[in-house]
Protein backbone atom coordinates (compact mmCIF):
# COMPACT_ATOMS: atom_id res chain seq x y z
CA UNK A 1 0.00 0.00 0.00
CA UNK A 2 2.40 2.41 0.80
CA UNK A 3 4.48 1.18 -2.32
CA UNK A 4 1.73 2.18 -4.25
CA UNK A 5 1.33 5.53 -2.09
CA UNK A 6 5.26 6.75 -3.77
CA UNK A 7 4.83 5.21 -7.03
CA UNK A 8 1.61 7.25 -7.33
CA UNK A 9 3.26 10.65 -6.17
CA UNK A 10 6.18 9.88 -8.44
CA UNK A 11 4.04 9.33 -11.19
CA UNK A 12 2.56 12.82 -10.56
CA UNK A 13 5.24 14.39 -10.29
CA UNK A 14 6.52 13.01 -14.02
CA UNK A 15 3.67 14.04 -15.53
CA UNK A 16 3.79 18.18 -13.82
CA UNK A 17 7.46 18.46 -14.59
CA UNK A 18 6.60 17.57 -18.29
CA UNK A 19 3.61 19.63 -18.36
CA UNK A 20 5.59 22.63 -16.47
CA UNK A 21 8.91 21.65 -19.49
CA UNK A 22 6.06 22.16 -22.57
CA UNK A 23 4.67 25.59 -20.78
CA UNK A 24 8.59 26.70 -20.81
CA UNK A 25 9.10 26.15 -24.22
CA UNK A 26 5.71 27.49 -25.81
CA UNK A 27 6.77 30.15 -23.41
CA UNK A 28 10.27 31.20 -24.27
CA UNK A 29 9.85 30.48 -27.88
CA UNK A 30 6.72 32.16 -29.18
CA UNK A 31 6.66 35.37 -29.77
CA UNK A 32 3.82 37.27 -27.52
CA UNK A 33 5.91 38.48 -24.24
CA UNK A 34 5.35 42.54 -25.11
CA UNK A 35 2.15 42.99 -27.53
CA UNK A 36 2.00 46.68 -29.12
CA UNK A 37 -1.44 47.65 -29.96
CA UNK A 38 -0.87 49.94 -32.39
CA UNK A 39 1.81 49.00 -34.61
CA UNK A 40 0.61 46.75 -36.90
CA UNK A 41 0.23 44.26 -33.50
CA UNK A 42 3.60 43.29 -33.82
CA UNK A 43 4.70 41.28 -30.74
CA UNK A 44 7.94 40.85 -29.75
CA UNK A 45 9.37 37.49 -27.23
CA UNK A 46 12.83 36.76 -25.60
CA UNK A 47 13.28 34.07 -28.82
CA UNK A 48 11.19 35.39 -32.03
CA UNK A 49 9.34 38.02 -33.04
CA UNK A 50 6.42 38.73 -34.89
CA UNK A 51 5.49 42.04 -37.25
CA UNK A 52 2.88 41.28 -39.48
CA UNK A 53 -0.48 41.38 -38.10
CA UNK A 54 -2.25 40.46 -42.02
CA UNK A 55 -5.00 42.90 -41.23
CA UNK A 56 -6.15 42.17 -38.16
CA UNK A 57 -5.32 45.67 -36.66
CA UNK A 58 -7.06 48.28 -38.56
CA UNK A 59 -7.43 51.25 -35.58
CA UNK A 60 -7.39 54.76 -36.54
CA UNK A 61 -4.34 55.34 -34.68
CA UNK A 62 -2.52 52.41 -36.54
CA UNK A 63 1.12 52.43 -37.33
CA UNK A 64 2.88 50.88 -40.28
CA UNK A 65 5.66 49.28 -39.08
CA UNK A 66 7.97 46.69 -41.48
CA UNK A 67 10.47 44.63 -41.33
CA UNK A 68 13.67 46.61 -41.47
CA UNK A 69 12.28 48.52 -38.31
CA UNK A 70 11.46 45.58 -36.50
CA UNK A 71 14.91 44.49 -36.73
CA UNK A 72 17.10 47.61 -35.82
CA UNK A 73 14.59 47.29 -32.11
CA UNK A 74 15.24 43.01 -32.11
CA UNK A 75 19.01 44.48 -32.53
CA UNK A 76 18.78 46.97 -29.80
CA UNK A 77 16.88 44.71 -27.23
CA UNK A 78 17.83 45.79 -23.79
CA UNK A 79 20.19 43.71 -21.21
CA UNK A 80 16.76 42.91 -18.67
CA UNK A 81 15.05 41.23 -21.82
CA UNK A 82 18.85 39.43 -22.54
CA UNK A 83 18.96 38.49 -19.13
CA UNK A 84 15.58 36.92 -18.71
CA UNK A 85 16.13 34.73 -21.62
CA UNK A 86 19.34 33.38 -20.33
CA UNK A 87 17.23 32.51 -16.98
CA UNK A 88 14.32 30.80 -19.10
CA UNK A 89 17.08 28.92 -20.76
CA UNK A 90 18.21 28.43 -17.34
CA UNK A 91 15.31 27.01 -16.11
CA UNK A 92 14.04 24.54 -19.36
CA UNK A 93 17.50 23.09 -18.56
CA UNK A 94 17.05 21.99 -15.11
CA UNK A 95 13.18 20.99 -15.95
CA UNK A 96 15.05 18.24 -18.74
CA UNK A 97 17.99 17.42 -16.15
CA UNK A 98 14.88 17.09 -13.46
CA UNK A 99 13.05 14.94 -15.62
CA UNK A 100 15.51 12.85 -16.60
CA UNK A 101 16.49 12.29 -12.80
CA UNK A 102 13.02 11.47 -11.80
CA UNK A 103 13.45 8.12 -14.16
CA UNK A 104 17.20 7.22 -13.86
CA UNK A 105 17.22 7.85 -10.73
CA UNK A 106 14.25 5.93 -9.32
CA UNK A 107 15.20 2.84 -10.50
CA UNK A 108 19.15 3.06 -10.04
CA UNK A 109 20.11 5.35 -6.76
CA UNK A 110 16.65 5.38 -4.71
CA UNK A 111 18.01 7.20 -2.36
CA UNK A 112 19.01 9.98 -4.26
CA UNK A 113 15.58 10.18 -6.05
CA UNK A 114 15.56 14.08 -3.66
CA UNK A 115 17.59 15.41 -6.17
CA UNK A 116 14.77 15.25 -8.82
CA UNK A 117 12.65 17.75 -7.27
CA UNK A 118 15.82 19.68 -5.93
CA UNK A 119 16.54 20.92 -9.76
CA UNK A 120 12.71 21.43 -10.46
CA UNK A 121 12.93 23.76 -7.23
CA UNK A 122 15.97 25.33 -8.99
CA UNK A 123 13.87 25.40 -12.57
CA UNK A 124 11.00 27.33 -10.68
CA UNK A 125 12.74 29.80 -8.86
CA UNK A 126 14.56 30.33 -12.59
CA UNK A 127 11.43 30.86 -14.33
CA UNK A 128 9.96 33.31 -11.24
CA UNK A 129 12.95 35.23 -11.56
CA UNK A 130 12.64 35.70 -15.06
CA UNK A 131 9.04 36.74 -14.85
CA UNK A 132 9.72 39.44 -12.33
CA UNK A 133 12.37 40.81 -14.17
CA UNK A 134 10.85 41.27 -16.93
CA UNK A 135 7.68 42.62 -15.55
CA UNK A 136 9.55 45.35 -13.14
CA UNK A 137 11.64 46.04 -16.17
CA UNK A 138 8.59 46.81 -18.11
CA UNK A 139 6.74 48.70 -15.33
CA UNK A 140 5.85 51.47 -18.24
CA UNK A 141 2.93 50.84 -20.87
CA UNK A 142 4.54 52.80 -23.49
CA UNK A 143 7.79 53.07 -24.39
CA UNK A 144 10.15 54.88 -27.09
CA UNK A 145 11.18 51.51 -29.15
CA UNK A 146 10.72 52.88 -33.41
CA UNK A 147 13.37 55.56 -34.89
CA UNK A 148 11.80 58.09 -37.00
CA UNK A 149 12.94 61.03 -38.87
CA UNK A 150 11.33 63.26 -35.83
CA UNK A 151 12.40 60.92 -33.20
CA UNK A 152 11.69 57.63 -31.37
CA UNK A 153 7.86 56.68 -31.68
CA UNK A 154 5.51 56.06 -28.25
CA UNK A 155 3.66 53.02 -28.29
CA UNK A 156 1.26 51.54 -25.94
CA UNK A 157 1.80 47.70 -25.46
CA UNK A 158 0.39 44.90 -23.00
CA UNK A 159 2.26 41.70 -21.96
CA UNK A 160 0.89 38.94 -24.23
CA UNK A 161 0.54 35.21 -23.61
CA UNK A 162 3.90 34.45 -23.57
CA UNK A 163 4.84 36.40 -20.80
CA UNK A 164 1.81 34.49 -18.64
CA UNK A 165 2.75 31.24 -19.40
CA UNK A 166 6.29 31.71 -17.81
CA UNK A 167 3.97 32.79 -14.93
CA UNK A 168 2.34 29.60 -14.96
CA UNK A 169 4.96 27.17 -15.67
CA UNK A 170 6.65 28.42 -12.59
CA UNK A 171 3.56 27.77 -10.53
CA UNK A 172 3.01 23.94 -12.09
CA UNK A 173 6.79 23.47 -12.04
CA UNK A 174 6.98 24.48 -8.24
CA UNK A 175 3.87 22.18 -7.70
CA UNK A 176 5.88 19.18 -8.58
CA UNK A 177 8.71 19.78 -6.86
CA UNK A 178 6.63 19.80 -4.02
CA UNK A 179 5.14 16.63 -5.08
CA UNK A 180 8.36 15.15 -5.85
CA UNK A 181 9.58 15.86 -2.08
CA UNK A 182 6.69 14.01 -0.59
CA UNK A 183 7.35 11.04 -2.76
CA UNK A 184 10.91 10.97 -1.52
CA UNK A 185 9.84 11.50 2.17
CA UNK A 186 7.74 8.20 1.26
CA UNK A 187 10.26 6.25 -0.55
CA UNK A 188 12.54 6.75 2.83
CA UNK A 189 9.58 5.48 4.99
CA UNK A 190 9.31 2.43 2.80
CA UNK A 191 13.09 1.81 3.44
CA UNK A 192 12.91 1.60 7.31
CA UNK A 193 9.32 -0.54 7.40
CA UNK A 194 11.32 -3.86 6.48
CA UNK A 195 14.48 -3.19 8.63
CA UNK A 196 12.56 -2.86 11.53
CA UNK A 197 10.53 -6.17 10.63
CA UNK A 198 13.32 -8.35 9.95
CA UNK A 199 15.99 -6.69 12.25
CA UNK A 200 13.82 -6.11 15.36
CA UNK A 201 14.89 -2.34 15.47
CA UNK A 202 12.40 0.52 14.60
CA UNK A 203 13.81 4.12 13.80
CA UNK A 204 12.30 5.86 16.50
CA UNK A 205 14.65 3.66 18.72
CA UNK A 206 11.90 1.21 19.97
CA UNK A 207 12.42 -2.28 19.72
CA UNK A 208 10.06 -4.05 17.74
CA UNK A 209 8.92 -8.03 17.99
CA UNK A 210 8.00 -9.66 15.04
CA UNK A 211 5.21 -12.27 15.29
CA UNK A 212 7.51 -14.96 13.56
CA UNK A 213 9.96 -14.03 16.49
CA UNK A 214 7.13 -14.82 19.02
CA UNK A 215 6.86 -18.20 17.48
CA UNK A 216 10.38 -18.94 17.72
CA UNK A 217 10.39 -18.14 21.32
CA UNK A 218 6.83 -20.14 22.57
CA UNK A 219 8.22 -23.37 20.89
CA UNK A 220 12.10 -23.08 22.52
Amino acid sequence: MAADKSNTFKLVFIVLLTIGLILTLISLFTSAWRVYENANQMSFGLVTYDCNDDGKFAGANRVEVNDRICNQWWNARRDYERATMAFMFLALIAEIIALIAAFVLYKMRPRLYFIAPILAVIASLLLLLSFVLYWLKSDNNTLPVLPTTVGPLILSYHFGYSFWLALLAFIVTMIAAIVGFMASKQREVDRYRPTAATSGYSPTGVTVTTHTQERNTRFT
